[in-house]
């Protein structure tokens, strides 16, 4: 992907889902979208892959065995880093207000039910783009600052 100022920044996103299916599947699909990508089938592993592959964006399940995705979530805001200023998508199963809501006040950025509408998910991986190269603009600022 490329940033509004043509520099081209790489965006890396991070699938959890139990049902290895769905992972795999939004994996492959984020990746024909020009994504680097990993998966993780449960959030103890989530939260591994996320301390060394350091996603941009993040699609995690609600419902896994463990933690769940609130637990991921909340665990993953307290690591140092740019894993904790990911964007965070729930993306579940569960379309009820009160799940929506749940999620929203554990600290997602966005709830999306299964399944996704593509122009949401192409909404979704420029949000997280964006960020990005703004992140990076930042850190470079304070690079500059510092010599």
């Amino acid at each position: 992907m490329t940033a509004e100022n043509g520099a081209s920044v790489e965006l890396r996103a991070l699938v959890v889902d139990d049902n290895i299916d769905a992972a795999t599947s939004l994996g492959y699909l984020l990746q024909l979208l020009g994504c680097k990508t990993a998966t993780a089938f449960d959030g103890v592993s989530a939260l591994r892959v996320a301390q060394v592959f350091q996603p941009g964006i993040v699609f995690l399940d609600l419902d896994m065995p463990g933690p769940d995705g609130c637990e991921v979530l909340a665990q993953a805001r307290a690591l140092e880093g740019p894993v904790a200023r990911a964007l965070f998508v729930c993306f579940t199963g569960r379309s009820e207000p009160a799940d929506e809501r749940r999620c929203l006040e554990a600290g997602f950025d966005r709830f999306l039910p299964k399944p996704m509408e593509p122009a949401v998910l192409q909404e979704l991986l420029s949000h997280a783009h964006r960020r990005l190269a703004a992140g990076n603009q930042m850190s470079r600022r304070s690079a500059d600052q510092g010599d």
